[in-house]
């Protein structure tokens, strides 16, 4: 047939304008999913910073407040200096760390570089700042102001730590914050911030965004935020040399398909020559009917069965394999009656070698059915490979859990050569607790190394071997502590592992250290009860809970770690009972 001499530059056209769209559409895809991928590891710098970063924040805080307030004397300005000079060290979010009069005057603040002119600068004369200051003393907790212009210059937030000693109120520990110096932890080129307070826009980045974003919502003592992250319009605009490349290869792909579609016009009636091009085809190929008798084939030796020396023409493509492959293709021709695609694999040993095949049946007309077989032996061997690096990672990963676990154990010998030098029982008692919690941490890391699954631990496997370090220190019978396991066990991330252990840690050994004047007829149970939703439960017999800590400073930074790590997992958990104390904290894992 003769063909039209417009015909191979129209369709040369055709082909080169579909080819560029869809390299470009594709490429477009891949770029949005990256763009995704990395907004979504961004997003998790972002929640860092504004939730987990500041809870750090108070924390540290509060256990200088809590020094301050342990101090029979006054600071003296070198103190203070070095101590806020380690906090400031630690956390570059900080502007500066004041040290303020109980009526809310900047005595000393830290560095005094750039922050001088806060000095002698009253808080409370600040409708915004003493909206705080009154707040964190009523609750006696940290309190967050609003976004204020600081003395210092620009726009920030300050963290307000009151200091009590008892029901005597010394003073605050005040974090200053830039939101500029905030922002620029954070930054990234490739997307652009829009801070709110309680919906009130507080910083814009400059760069032209894109309508694509995520969004976060934080809530912070409080204080409520929100962060929109859009991705920059630059990342989204096509490069001019990604046009260029876009072209190229779509020009490339027009050649081939114009002279792929002009070789066959050419040769469309010289069978040898057709026969040549499915030759460099690496697949069998056979044309057969719904019963499988083979109409042609398109055949490699030993694709099929281990000799090929049979004309195929005429025989039933089931007739050819063996008896456990033969079911496998009478099921697939019998499920194409009402599905036009089956695939499925099998194993053959063809040549003396043990080989693996793929098998495609496509059903393009009533009467006929195309068999493509295609060998998937290197396949194979790459998946084999593939699964042995991932055992091999896995062992280098409990390695490394059993390093951690090495290095924490020598902390707790540090530990325990600095506890013997001390005279002050006080003090001595601080690092057992101390040695408690690095225990706590170095169990989780041992279990994990030992475990198959070393991401992941179940809830009762953590707890029943943590309880034996505070039985140890307390020297208790074993019958003293019961733990019961209910429900289905679900395992939790190594992350949340950590966190219940120490929790658990805090609450086990502050009942083993108040609640009981002799363990004689002491009887504690802990109840793990695993769903999809997490309950803990800690009971004792002892003399009941006591919401006034105060003169136990140790007993308050066990209440704050607990409060602190709780919000970490997003659980919720309370302290009950007069007669004996019960602990009860649930989570979704």
């Amino acid at each position: 047939m003769k063909q039209s001499k417009w015909f191979l530059p129209v369709f040369f056209s055709l082909v080169g304008i579909v080819a560029f769209f869809s390299i470009k559409h594709f490429s477009d895809q891949n770029e949005e999913a990256k763009f995704k991928k990395q907004q979504t590891q961004y997003s998790i710098k972002v929640n860092h910073l504004f939730h987990e970063h500041f809870q750090e924040i108070i924390l540290v805080q509060q256990r200088m407040a809590n020094r301050w307030a342990r101090k029979k004397r006054d600071y003296t300005k070198n103190e203070w200096m070095l101590e806020a000079m380690d906090s400031v060290n630690d956390y570059q979010s900080y502007q500066a760390i004041g040290y303020n009069e109980k009526d809310s005057t900047v005595r000393w603040i830290y560095p005094e570089i750039n922050n001088k002119v806060a000095i002698g600068y009253q808080l409370s004369t600040n409708p915004i700042r003493n909206e705080a200051i009154l707040l964190a003393l009523k609750t006696h907790k940290t309190a967050i102001t609003r976004t204020i212009d600081l003395k210092q210059g620009g726009k920030g937030i300050l963290i307000i730590t009151p200091v009590f000693r008892e029901s005597y109120h010394l003073g605050f520990v005040v974090g200053v914050f830039k939101i500029q110096n905030l922002i620029n932890l954070i930054q990234d080129n490739r997307f652009v911030i829009e801070l709110y307070e309680s919906n009130d826009l507080v910083f814009k980045g400059s760069k032209k965004r894109s309508n694509y974003h995520q969004s976060l919502a934080f809530e912070v003592v409080n204080t409520k935020w929100k962060v929109g992250i859009f991705t920059a319009q630059s990342q989204l605009t096509p490069r001019p040399t990604q046009l260029v490349i876009y072209f190229i290869f779509a020009f490339i792909v027009s050649i081939l398909l114009t002279a792929l579609v002009h070789y066959f016009l050419q040769h469309q009636n010289n069978v040898t020559e057709i026969k040549s091009i499915f030759d460099s085809f690496p697949d069998l190929i056979f044309k057969i009917n719904e019963d499988g008798l083979i109409i042609n084939d398109h055949s490699h030796e030993g694709l099929v069965t281990s000799s090929n020396s049979e004309l195929l023409v005429g025989q039933k493509i089931q007739s050819i394999f063996p008896n456990e492959i033969r079911s496998q293709f009478d099921q697939a021709l019998q499920n194409t009656k009402n599905n036009s695609f089956q695939v499925f694999s099998y194993q053959l040993n063809a040549n003396g070698q043990n080989k693996y095949f793929e098998a495609r049946i496509i059903k393009y007309h009533k009467q006929s059915i195309m068999l493509i077989i295609r060998d998937t032996t290197e396949i194979n061997k790459l998946e084999i490979e593939r699964k042995k690096s991932e055992k091999e990672k896995d062992i280098l990963l409990q390695e490394v859990h059993h390093r951690v676990k090495n290095n924490l154990q020598t902390i707790i010998s540090i530990i325990d050569l600095q506890a013997a030098n001390q005279k002050d029982q006080s003090i001595i008692n601080d690092y057992k607790n101390l040695k408690s919690r690095v225990f706590a941490i170095a169990l989780i890391h041992k279990l994990l190394y030992q475990s198959h699954d070393i991401s992941k631990i179940k809830l009762c496997d953590l707890i029943k071997p943590i309880i034996n370090h505070p039985s140890s220190l307390y020297q208790i019978a074993e019958n003293v502590i019961e733990v019961q396991c209910i429900g289905d066990e679900y395992a939790i991330e190594i992350e949340e592992a950590i966190n219940c252990g120490i929790i658990v840690n805090e609450v086990l050994t502050n009942s083993l250290k108040h609640a009981f004047d002799s363990f004689d007829e002491a009887k504690i149970k802990i109840t793990i009860y695993s769903n999809k939703k997490q309950f803990i439960t800690i009971s004792d017999n002892g003399c009941g809970f006591a919401k006034d800590n105060g003169d136990d400073p140790g007993a308050q930074l066990g209440l704050t770690i607990i409060e602190g790590l709780s919000k970490q997992m997003k659980a919720n958990y309370s302290f009950s009972g007069d007669q004996g104390t019960t602990f009860k904290m649930e989570f979704y894992p």
